[in-house]
């Protein structure tokens, strides 16, 4: 654990987004914490019914 640049806590979508950005962004070793059981993994994620939120700059950026 001495050698992580970045600590996430939770796994759900958007921690997964911090850690994604955080790798982006330059730290080399990143690791994710999470305490929820197995079936419960996800964040809450598990009840968008599929939906996610992205970050976009312009509407150029969205899917046409």
């Amino acid at each position: 654990m001495n050698d992580i640049d970045v600590l996430v806590i939770g796994a759900g979508n958007a921690a997964a987004n911090a850690a994604l950005a955080a790798h982006e962004g330059g730290a080399r070793r990143v690791a994710m914490l999470e305490s929820a059981p197995e079936n419960a993994r996800g964040g809450n994620s598990a009840f968008t019914g599929g939906a996610f939120r992205f970050v976009y700059e312009s509407v150029d950026d969205l899917p046409q």
